[in-house]
């Protein structure tokens, strides 16, 4: 896939997460009052768009930090998701959301089996690549 589709690919994947997360933030935080739920949707749409552009990247430099491929792996899904956690976490607190883990539990949860995922495929190609080079 061509860079230019890649950045289509992932606008249209970016607004999806902020619709389907801001709206469950919205859910969340409706019995706090319409201002609130508002604010909360917001600040959740923001962050699980920019989320979905950033975290790829992230894990993919924290994967390449590691010494080793098992370093890369712990490194790239252990930072990522602790880095993620704190950042909505942090943003929700100062935007005065109430029910914080409530609204980032859906997003924490598929953003954590995204990265997962991502790092185990760095990791399998980075063992691949190893034992190709070793063959030879």
């Amino acid at each position: 896939m061509s860079g230019a589709r890649r950045r289509r690919a992932s606008v249209v994947l970016a607004l999806a997460a902020a619709l389907a997360y801001g709206s469950w933030a919205v859910f969340c935080n409706w019995g706090h009052g319409a201002s609130a739920a508002v604010r909360a949707g917001g600040a959740q749409a923001v962050l699980s768009f920019s989320s979905t552009f950033a975290m790829a990247r992230i894990a993919d430099w924290l994967f390449r930090l590691g010494r080793t491929p098992v370093q890369g792996l712990i490194l790239g899904i252990v930072c990522a998701v602790l880095l993620m956690f704190g950042l909505m976490y942090g943003v929700h607190a100062t935007m005065g959301t109430r029910s914080i883990l409530a609204t980032i539990a859906p997003s924490l949860l598929v953003g954590s089996v995204f990265i997962t995922l991502y790092v185990f495929t760095a990791y399998a190609s980075a063992t691949r690549g190893a034992e190709i080079e070793g063959g030879a």
